[in-house]
């Protein structure tokens, strides 16, 4: 939609990502995934502790930008309270993100994986296009690779018969020819990629 109001694709997907970025830090708590009629959810947070480490992390960021805040501000007020308002947005940042991750599960069904991260990453991957999947590293240069595996999870690549072009957050294109995803039942996912005869 902002396409069309702004007619460059890098300012446009900058807009979208800030609207949904606010969408769901504020407005996304009483929503549960959603999951289209024929695909099957994998979730890629709870074996990792990904909520958890984020949840540490922000309590650390608070404990810093107070003491970076009062420390600053003995010299200057206003870049005390710039820092400190730079902090809280990247806190709310974490936050959205965190809720993106648990509201936007991997997708498998209707002949192709949806692979998603986020708010950041969302990438259609036809099954037919799937050559291996396995927790082996595939033998692929890394940026060919396409990492959206949560921190501390269970890796779970996916390896491509022939180069998928994907996006960055701005529409940056690029050639992937392996995928790395951790979700939490591994098993079950890969049952799920695999072709029905």
């Amino acid at each position: 939609a902002f396409c069309v109001l702004v007619r460059n694709e890098r300012a446009a997907r900058m807009a979208g990502l800030e609207l949904a970025m606010w969408y769901y830090a504020a407005v996304s708590w009483r929503c549960a995934p959603r999951v289209p009629s024929g695909y099957r959810a994998f979730t890629s947070h709870r074996q990792s502790g990904y909520v958890a480490v984020v949840g540490v992390l922000i309590g650390l960021m608070a404990v810093e930008t107070f003491a970076v805040h009062m420390m600053v501000a003995r010299f200057s007020v206003a870049a005390a309270c710039a820092l400190t308002a730079l902090s809280a947005y990247t806190v709310v940042w974490m936050v959205a993100e965190t809720r993106a991750v648990v509201l936007n599960p991997l997708l498998v069904g209707n002949g192709e994986l949806v692979a998603r991260w986020g708010m950041l990453v969302c990438e259609r991957v036809p099954l037919d296009l799937i050559a291996r999947v396995g927790a082996d590293e595939p033998a692929v240069r890394k940026r060919e690779r396409l990492d959206l595996a949560a921190m501390g999870g269970q890796a779970c690549w996916i390896e491509l018969e022939r180069p998928l072009e994907v996006h960055g957050a701005f529409g940056k294109p690029r050639l992937v020819r392996a995928l790395k995803v951790s979700p939490d039942d591994r098993a079950a996912f890969t049952s799920a990629l695999r072709p029905r005869s």
